[in-house]
């Protein structure tokens, strides 16, 4: 696959769903509702109190399951269904894709993320998700420095807008990295989709 194969929709979500989805990631900052992360799976810490998994929108014992925390669940998983459509659209895609994920991450200032590939590494070892065939980013605000997405392999990097959509391969050939955020948070809805049924998550696809 190709620089082409890195495909960008703007305006894909209403300003509507942008504002509602934006609203309740900043609610979560304000009252310290990201997960306070896995330090098995994430030694570092770098996730703790900027990711939230939607599946875990129900769980009162991380204090959600309020009607506001289902209202967002569901819309986000109506999102993704439109998603999916736009990429077996736009790759002409007769194979079916299955999400394995569905994210909201917060980028604060400072936070950064080096060139990666979303199923493959660099080295010999295995990927330790190497079903995920495509990555996805839906962007829900543009004020903010910095925070650019990058291709290093195709000197490419891509402006980010509000209500944008952005999806590309997960190989090698398509490692990617976020620059710096100089100033500012950058907020996003994240999910990973593949040709494997098995991996598949729990949410309605």
């Amino acid at each position: 696959m190709a620089k082409e194969d890195i495909v960008v929709v703007y305006d894909f979500i209403t300003e509507e769903e942008c504002l509602a989805i934006l609203e309740y990631e900043k609610y979560l900052t304000e009252n310290d509702l990201w997960d306070q992360g896995d330090k098995s799976g994430d030694p570092k810490q770098h996730w703790a109190k900027r990711f939230l998994g939607v599946q875990n929108l129900v769980l009162k014992e991380k204090g959600l399951g309020s009607e506001k925390d289902i209202e967002i669940m569901n819309l986000c998983i109506s999102i993704r269904k439109r998603i999916r459509e736009q990429i077996k659209k736009s790759w002409n895609l007769q194979e079916e894709i299955y999400a394995d994920s569905l994210n909201l991450i917060r980028w604060p200032q400072a936070e950064q993320q080096p060139p990666h590939a979303d199923y493959e590494n660099f080295g010999l070892e295995p990927h330790i998700y190497n079903w995920r065939d495509i990555g996805v980013v839906l962007y829900l605000n543009d004020d903010f420095v910095g925070g650019q997405i990058y291709f290093p392999q195709h000197a490419h990097s891509i402006d980010i807008k509000r209500k944008m959509l952005a999806f590309f391969p997960g190989d090698q050939q398509h490692a990617h990295g976020v620059k710096r955020v100089e100033e500012g948070c950058r907020y996003t809805v994240n999910m990973f989709y593949t040709f494997s049924e098995s991996h598949k998550d729990t949410l309605t696809q």
